[in-house]
């Protein structure tokens, strides 16, 4: 039996403090949908891969985790990705409330 999709990573949502997260934290719940979109004029990390909620950017994918998701990203294959929010700590330093998990898509063939 083939599978859909393969878990890749699970990390915390970096920069939240410094975007808008926190306007939109009431409304997210685990399990929902995250966008990836690669940040290219980003100053301070040439792979930075912003997170989006709908059409707030809450954060970034951290630094330590960006370098396979920007080269799929920058290729067109951003696609292939599934992220959702699967933690959402509200009482947690602002580094570590929100955390994703990112699994691969099968390709359609």
């Amino acid at each position: 039996m083939k599978k859909d999709k393969v878990y890749y990573t699970e990390f915390h949502i970096a920069g939240v403090q410094y975007h808008e997260a926190i306007e939109v934290m009431d409304q997210m719940k685990v399990g929902d949908m995250l966008r990836l979109v690669r940040d290219e004029d980003n100053n301070y990390d040439k792979n930075a891969v912003a997170i989006f909620f709908g059409d707030t950017h809450i954060g970034y994918v951290p630094r330590c985790e960006t370098e396979a998701f920007c080269q799929f990203l920058d290729v067109g294959w951003g696609d292939i990705f599934e992220v959702r929010l699967s933690k959402k700590l509200v009482d947690a330093h602002p580094e570590n409330r929100l955390w994703a998990v990112a699994k691969i898509l099968r390709r359609k063939e």
